[in-house]
């Protein structure tokens, strides 16, 4: 019932916050792009610091909402066959400038020919982009981080691996539940709405870490169902 009524009030809070959250994003970028003048070189990054916090909050936002819609049945998904090199390459290329800011190489390793997996593209994107998007704040610069891909049992595994500080033994075991207080790695939302994606596509995800060794995140999408469709037979 707490979950419930916390749920029910940052729902309502994120929307609201929305639109003045998007006006200030809007008026950051103006400035950065000059619209408003010059700048000095520490007007110049104190407005890039503000813009790179204004985009935390309201990706941290988005992921409430997502959770509130998850909750209240609202959220529909559209299934549809997916190849999951195709989705790891993606998640490569839309974090690829941040990864070369931080001198962080991303490495896709998985076969082209791996089975076809059914699941809605932006749940699996907002579970990658949280995944990757953790992994990178938590690398050192010259870091590693692997995107990987291979078929156990019915499902396609997934997995996210970093080089990064790694995760404390007592926070692992409620990393993924909500509202918890282990907040290095992300809202403390973030990684609740990863679950329960995953868990509304059929898969499972684990975790494993030690401090100083970096993590590796596992998820499991199951595999698209095979159907089977009658040719036509000439006749005459």
């Amino acid at each position: 019932e707490t979950d419930r009524f916390k749920t029910q009030f940052i729902s309502v809070a994120s929307r609201k916050l929305r639109d003045p959250l998007l006006q200030l994003r809007r008026g950051l970028y103006s400035l950065g792009q000059g619209y408003a003048g010059e700048m000095k070189p520490l007007q110049a990054e104190l407005v890039a610091e503000s813009s790179h916090e204004a985009e935390k909050l309201n990706d941290t936002m988005a992921d409430l909402i997502e959770v509130a819609e998850l909750d209240s049945g609202k959220r529909e998904f559209k299934m549809m066959k997916l190849r999951p090199l195709d989705e790891l390459q993606a998640a490569r290329d839309r974090y690829a400038d941040e990864a070369a800011a931080k001198k962080i190489h991303i490495d896709v390793r998985a076969y082209a020919d791996l089975s076809f997996i059914e699941a809605d593209r932006r749940a699996l994107r907002s579970i990658l982009d949280n995944l990757v998007s953790n992994a990178l704040r938590y690398t050192l610069a010259e870091g590693e981080i692997l995107l990987m891909a291979d078929e156990h049992k019915e499902a396609v595994r997934f997995t996210v691996s970093d080089t990064g500080r790694g995760i404390e033994a007592e926070r692992l075991g409620n990393i993924f539940e909500r509202f918890n207080a282990f907040s290095e790695r992300g809202s403390g939302m973030g990684l609740a709405l990863v679950r329960r994606l995953v868990e509304s596509l059929g898969g499972q995800i684990s975790v494993e870490s030690r401090l100083g060794n970096g993590s590796t995140f596992h998820f499991t999408i199951p595999v698209a169902r095979v159907t089977e469709s009658l040719h036509p037979v000439e006749v005459g």
